[in-house]
């Protein structure tokens, strides 16, 4: 069976691929998202960024702007990471983009401020999610918000409490940045949690992306 994988950086077909702004991917083979990650914010433009948004914002697999948002546990000047935070929301509203994907790592208060203070009204993906229930209620109060789980289900005992609880039409699944996790591991263990079969939760988790997409 061929997985959705709704997060990854090593493109491949039936997934969502977090482009690096300065390499060149393939558009026809996934979906793909374009934004400057809060690890990179010295390495990349807004202006790159601004152009390759409008090159590809029309593109029938262009997925939204992301991976962005706030990470708390990193040296670069939370400050600036707001600056390019709140910018990449700003250009999301200027275009008229409805999905973000969000990197967030003790910030999500920082993150739910700022898209009220932009008014931002699009749908998110909180990817690698590891909060609670209670976070989450307060971003599916503001917005339409999908969860994405990885690695987290097979290694973190909250994750694994916490992921039966969330509806299960607003899960994603993914593998990230991590090259040897296969995303059959992650369908495993999720379809364990929730006493469902693989392919009924890969159907689920494809209409989710769709979903998230507004299609």
């Amino acid at each position: 069976m061929i997985y959705f994988n709704g997060h990854t950086h090593h493109q491949t077909a039936n997934s969502c691929f977090v482009v690096n702004l300065t390499e060149k991917f393939d558009p026809n083979l996934s979906y793909f998202i374009l934004g400057i990650h809060p690890w990179h914010i010295e390495d990349h433009d807004l202006n790159l960024l601004t152009s390759l948004i409008k090159k590809y914002k029309d593109h029938q697999n262009f997925a939204g702007i992301g991976e962005i948002g706030i990470d708390r546990s990193i040296k670069s000047p939370l400050l600036k990471q707001i600056e390019y935070f709140t910018s990449q929301v700003k250009l999301a509203k200027e275009i008229g983009i409805q999905c973000l994907t969000i990197h967030s790592v003790r910030a999500h208060s920082d993150i739910m401020n700022i898209l009220k203070k932009e008014n931002y009204t699009g749908s998110l993906l909180i990817h690698d999610y590891r909060s609670n229930i209670e976070t989450y209620d307060q971003y599916q109060k503001n917005w339409n918000t999908y969860l994405s789980f990885g690695k987290s289900l097979i290694n973190s005992t909250k994750s694994e409490k916490l992921f039966p609880k969330i509806n299960k039409n607003k899960i994603i699944l993914e593998t990230d940045d991590d090259k040897d996790l296969c995303i059959s591991k992650v369908y495993n263990k999720a379809t364990q949690l929730l006493s469902m079969n693989n392919n009924r939760l890969n159907m689920i988790t494809t209409q989710n992306f769709q979903d998230f997409l507004h299609r």
